[in-house]
């Protein structure tokens, strides 16, 4: 047997490798395998390689026929037979390591729509939802040899039902380049439509019954809210707007456009406040649900959005009366923002639609100090006045409410699922407390986890991992994304199964990051463990907090820091900073030095009896004496 295959290598006989194989038995096969190692050494060099003619595609499919998966962890792309040989051998034979390669690894660079879904037919594979998008966009686009020129075809995304019935609805799911494809080969097309090559596919699949008009319509709204990047999101939203609902159609998808709002991205955001100033003054409008996401609308630092939510809100109280108090009371919190059009616009829409009273009145006296000089006479009868000791009164309002600073109590995360989306969000950083409420929550929710919820998290290590791989330096040095990483190796120790996927873009990211490594000298690992990772001086306190939650996660300690905020921006409410005392107390747990620290400076000195109270009776030691001791606590000086 080892004979007569060498006899055949040695004469290059493509022809008569696969029929020899084929009569093998199982044994037989892996009695070739120290053979086939043995002469597959002479091939190291690409030069080796060059020369060896085709002696070499012999010896890569008896590889392939032989090897078992521990053999196979050797192979490289290049050492795969191609894909019209692979096609022949899996007539016969599927070796389970290469279809684990084909369906999940990255190295296998020959595979195309055409291919998977030809093997899927036939049985050979079950593709991943993952494989189906890394492959399916490009599937219309190809290139003609003999002209030397690409071409757009539906053949391969016609050839087999599953790919409409199934297939094309991965792509609302899992991230893709579908963005690019559909620009791909736009020709004299008309860009500004927004439509492309893929928009037009959906639209006509759509019209023609193929596939469920509504159900594009849908997924393309819920999967703006699946952390696509930036592009891919607006991509979804430039589908739905090239699909053209009509009005009927966006009021029956009012709850999936409602939801919309909560995109961390603009677009989306600003398309759906442009539909609504349309649709608010149908009678199926439900304005309960856009109170909802009113708070965080018209927190936004984008100009576009709030300008988009005061027409919406001004289009509304227009044409209806519902409501009409809670949203003017609504729309007071856009005084925060320093910009004259949009306190002007917020000043008209109050004093226009809504008499003033009490209600109102206290409601413009938590905003007075943000309300500008030239926006106050506008407001006048709407803001508390009294006059000066210098017996000026004039025409421009004096506030003297004081804003209280326990205003706006931070929101609670109360399930692992709400705990999960969180950290995805808090990656971006986009409040400055941010870093705070989830270091806090990791040390909550970090060791709730098993192996039927830990999947949950995958998609913030995604982003992490995407965020790390690049060049630039994420948000405040990267401290969060930093502690994730740390997070996700604990993890992945303990549920390596059920976060394979994770695993797999950890591996990617450790490839990315030594390549940079050894390319560029003024690159930084982003690899090695939290505590000695080199920080900016003036973020050494959020370090050393960083450290100290790692290391109660790996301790499964649970006891909460001191220096979590619990309302906005960072204040913290003197009875939970005692409460958290008496936890470390209970435990005989120390605080650490930063976290004490950072908590007494956040604790708002309000509502400090209850606290005293409470510090009295069940603070013992040093701590009593800090908090409770009339000599030397922060609450007897501060008492309100």
């Amino acid at each position: 047997m080892k004979e007569e295959f060498l006899e055949i290598l040695n004469r290059a006989d493509k022809e008569a490798i696969l029929p020899f194989l084929k009569k093998l038995t199982i044994e037989e096969r892996r009695e070739l395998v120290p053979v086939l190692k043995k002469e597959y050494k002479q091939y190291d060099s690409w030069r080796e390689r060059r020369d060896a003619g085709d002696r070499l595609p012999v010896l890569q499919v008896a590889q392939f026929v032989c090897f078992t998966a521990t053999d196979a962890k050797r192979l490289n792309q290049w050492d795969i037979p191609n894909t019209d040989v692979v096609e022949q051998i899996m007539e016969w034979y599927c070796p389970e390591w290469f279809i684990r390669l084909f369906t999940e690894a990255e190295f296998y660079t020959n595979r195309t729509y055409e291919t998977v879904s030809k093997w899927q037919d036939k049985g050979y594979v079950e593709p991943s939802p993952e494989l189906i998008v890394l492959t399916l966009p490009n599937a219309i686009h190809k290139y003609d040899r003999e002209t030397r020129t690409k071409y757009i075809t539906t053949v391969d995304i016609e050839r087999y039902p599953i790919t409409l019935d199934e297939h094309i609805w991965y792509l609302f799911e899992y991230p893709s380049n579908i963005k690019w494809e559909d620009g791909y080969m736009l020709g004299n097309k008309n860009k500004l439509t927004g439509k492309g090559n893929w928009c037009d596919l959906f639209i006509k699949y759509a019209s023609e019954g193929r596939i469920d008009r509504m159900n594009v319509l849908r997924e393309s709204l819920l999967a703006v809210n699946r952390n696509f990047n930036k592009v891919l999101t607006g991509w979804f939203t430039d589908l739905f707007m090239a699909m053209e609902p009509t009005k009927e159609e966006q009021l029956a998808l009012l709850d999936e456009l409602f939801a919309t709002l909560a995109c961390v991205q603009t677009k989306p955001v600003n398309t759906t406040l442009t539909l609504f100033k349309q649709l608010c003054t149908e009678d199926d409008f439900k304005e309960e649900n856009l109170l909802e996401y009113l708070p965080v609308l018209l927190s936004s630092e984008t100009r576009a959005i709030l300008k988009n939510t005061l027409a919406l809100t001004e289009a509304i109280l227009k044409k209806k009366t519902n409501y009409q108090k809670e949203l003017c009371m609504a729309v007071t919190r856009v005084f925060l923002v320093k910009d004259e059009a949009i306190q002007k616009k917020t000043a008209d829409i109050i004093t226009r639609y809504m008499k003033p009273d009490t209600g109102l009145k206290e409601q413009l006296a938590v905003y007075a100090d943000s309300i500008l000089m030239s926006i106050r006479p506008k407001l006048e009868g709407y803001l508390v006045m009294e006059q000066t000791k210098s017996g000026f009164s004039g025409n421009q309002p004096v506030l003297f409410e004081k804003q209280p600073l326990l205003n706006e109590r931070l929101p609670e995360i109360n399930s692992f699922e709400d705990f999960a989306f969180f950290a995805s969000q808090a990656l971006d950083l986009s409040e400055a407390c941010q870093f705070d409420l989830f270091a806090g929550e990791l040390i909550r929710w970090g060791n709730v986890t098993d192996a039927s919820n830990v999947i949950m998290l995958e998609p913030a290590f995604q982003k992490m991992y995407k965020v790390l791989s690049k060049w630039e330096t994420p948000p405040m040095s990267g401290i969060l994304h930093f502690i994730l990483l740390e997070y996700a190796d604990y993890l992945l120790d303990k549920y390596p199964e059920a976060l394979h996927k994770t695993l797999k873009q950890k591996k990617k990211f450790l490839r990315s990051d030594k390549e940079r490594l050894e390319k560029s000298n003024y690159y930084k690992t982003r690899i090695g463990p939290f505590a000695k990772r080199d920080i900016p001086s003036y973020y050494t306190g959020f370090k050393e907090i960083g450290s100290n939650v790692l290391e109660k996660i790996k301790k499964q300690d649970t006891v909460p820091l001191l220096s979590t905020p619990t309302h906005l921006p960072a204040w913290i409410h003197p009875v939970v900073l005692v409460e958290r005392l008496i936890q470390h107390q209970q435990a005989g747990i120390e605080p650490a030095s930063m976290d004490l620290q950072l908590g007494l400076q956040r604790c708002a000195f309000e509502q400090t009896e209850e606290a005293l109270i409470v510090a009295r009776q069940s603070l013992q030691g040093e701590y009593k004496d800090l908090m409770a001791d009339s000599g030397s606590n922060p609450f007897a000086r501060h008492t309100i």
